[in-house]
């Protein structure tokens, strides 16, 4: 388009210089080679101006052939990205890179460093237990959401859009409610993150936050057997490129080594899962397993799991 617009300029230019030299020669008397040595001049001149004036369009890196309203000259200052329910803390900082944010890596150190986090001024810090325990310490907070970034953004400026976020959510009244239940936030958390992990209909979300919570208060069931904190630790924790300790975590996320509750979150629930764990449906559920199609079927005793695990092909 600019090329265009350069020759249109060049010629108009040179039809209105003809003209007013007609008028010159006619006035001044002058000899046509005079006009014909000034003509030249003028169009070499002009020749030059059209011709840096290209090279500086390209020099600009604006594209010459074709017309702005079809060409992207520039790429966005900024990125919105979507991080669904759910996700680790992992899969996040890896989002975060793909979509140029920040680096993954240093993102995860950030989540594991003590003195950092500790210097944060977040309510919900000071609440987290046995920070030294765990694979990502702040794996749980790191709210899943929907967010605007700069692209090339620090990575603590990342890290803080997310636990502003966090710091909106949880109130004082889910706190209050944690306490009621004998737990502190941060367990809450923790049994949320399970809850997300295990229930993949929002019709499933409570009746499994209820076994859980079943599970916890009943002497006869010291450990929760959660296949989905071994999938953590296989699928996020051992042999991570980010941890170099990852052996010593496995028993201390595996449920069905550890009494209760994990050392920490598995995954950063959404609301819907945390208010599960905080309001959990009034069930006398011990069991729960899935068929193909995830539908569920809750068992109060291990006779009646045996036989829904028969029914969905699974041995109980």
């Amino acid at each position: 388009m600019q090329i265009l617009t350069i020759f249109i300029n060049y010629f108009c230019f040179s039809f209105v210089f003809d003209c007013i030299m007609i008028q010159f020669q006619y006035k001044k008397n002058l000899k046509l080679k005079d006009v014909i040595t000034i003509k030249k001049l003028f169009c070499i001149l002009l020749l030059v101006f059209s011709l840096l004036t290209l090279y500086a369009c390209a020099d600009k890196g604006e594209d010459v052939t074709t017309t702005p309203d079809t060409t992207e000259t520039t790429k966005s200052l900024t990125v919105t990205v979507t991080f669904p329910e759910g996700f680790t803390a992992v899969q996040i900082a890896e989002r975060l890179e793909e979509n140029e944010v920040c680096n993954a890596s240093r993102f995860l150190e950030l989540t594991n460093d003590i003195a950092y986090i500790q210097s944060l001024p977040y309510s919900f810090i000071k609440e987290i237990e046995n920070k030294q325990d765990r694979a990502f310490i702040l794996e749980g907070y790191i709210f899943p959401d929907t967010y605007e970034f700069y692209r090339g953004e620090s990575e603590e400026k990342a890290l803080s859009r997310f636990l502003d976020n966090t710091e909106r959510k949880l109130t004082s009244e889910y706190r209050q409610r944690a306490y009621e239940l004998g737990y502190t936030l941060d367990r809450i958390i923790t049994l949320a993150s399970i809850v997300q992990e295990e229930s993949y209909t929002a019709d499933s979300v409570k009746n499994v936050a209820s076994v859980l919570h079943n599970r916890l208060k009943s002497p006869s069931f010291p450990r929760l057997q959660c296949d989905v904190t071994i999938h953590y630790i296989n699928d996020y924790v051992a042999d991570s490129k980010y941890i170099s300790t990852a052996d010593s975590y496995a028993e201390k996320y595996n449920t069905y080594k550890c009494e209760g509750l994990p050392v920490g979150a598995i995954t950063n629930p959404g609301l819907a899962a945390i208010e599960a764990a905080l309001y959990p449906a009034e069930t006398d559920y011990f069991y729960f397993v899935t068929d193909s199609d995830w539908n569920y079927y809750y068992a109060e005793t291990y006779a009646e799991h045996k036989k829904n695990c028969n029914a969905v092909g699974l041995v109980g």
